[in-house]
């Protein structure tokens, strides 16, 4: 009988130490869902210094930093535009006038507001094209919106619907479509030019904030000349589904750049 309780006593604590195991392995991340300093930690200024060349792509990890804090790291590196010359530009307001969240009751509800604001920033650094810059956006994610600085040199296009590559839209700059990125118009005549781009979570993306952040990163990707060809593959991608790959392999790059575990 005691050997009995012994051998059974035995393979309870061995069944519970593979149970164990188990609930260890279950609980690491997957790959698909990898850990990223995306949103999660207030950066260091050397790691938000790297980051601010990362464009609007950059703009997820600012979540828990203060506008102040990210103004004065600005004001110290070679970045020509800072927020504090957006608020000035863009929204003719004193960054110190806003409230700790940034807000000063100007926040854009379209592309063709944001765009607007964003021309005023490039106007005001003496662009003499920046009526050709636009600030697009998809919004076919339920959680991410995908930005993108264009340069489009026509006003007027023809362009395939991305929902129906059979249909033609025929728009203006007061047609929300226009506000969203073309390869090519109805002709295949290469159309736009991508900058920059970038996802925002959707929760952020009406917040002053978030929205002042966008104007910023954008005015200096433009400023600085940037281009961003591979866009074109990222939006397929997008539009298929496969944003959650996405986001993960543009996390990666950005914390393998700026030192994150």
């Amino acid at each position: 009988m005691i050997t009995n309780k012994i051998l059974i006593s035995f393979l309870l604590i061995v069944l519970l130490s593979c149970s164990n195991k188990d609930a260890v392995k279950t609980d690491k991340p997957s790959k698909g869902t990898r850990a990223s300093a995306r949103g999660e930690v207030e950066l260091s200024p050397a790691q938000l210094t790297k980051g601010f060349v990362e464009g609007i792509s950059f703009i997820p990890y600012l979540s828990k930093t203060k506008l102040l804090t990210i103004n004065d790291i600005l004001n110290k590196t070679k970045i020509k535009v800072s927020l504090e010359v957006a608020y000035e530009y863009a929204y003719d307001k004193k960054l110190k006038e806003a409230k700790a969240d940034g807000d000063t009751g100007q926040v854009f509800k379209d592309m063709k507001d944001a765009t607007e604001h964003f021309q005023k920033i490039l106007k005001r650094y003496g662009l003499k094209n920046y009526s050709q810059y636009v600030l697009t956006a998809i919004d076919t994610d339920k959680d991410y919106m995908l930005y993108a600085t264009i340069e489009r040199k026509v006003n007027f296009i023809k362009v395939f619907a991305k929902e129906n590559n059979t249909k033609v839209l025929s728009l203006n700059p007061d047609d929300p479509k226009y506000y969203e990125p073309y390869e090519k118009d109805t002709l295949d005549n290469p159309l736009d030019t991508i900058v920059d781009f970038g996802a925002v979570l959707k929760k952020d993306a009406f917040t002053q904030k978030t929205q002042s952040i966008l104007l910023t990163m954008a005015a200096n990707s433009v400023l600085e000349k940037k281009k961003s060809p591979n866009y074109w593959k990222i939006e397929t991608r997008w539009l298929k589904g496969d944003t959650q790959a996405v986001m993960e392999e543009r996390e990666a790059s950005i914390d393998k750049r700026i030192g994150v575990e």
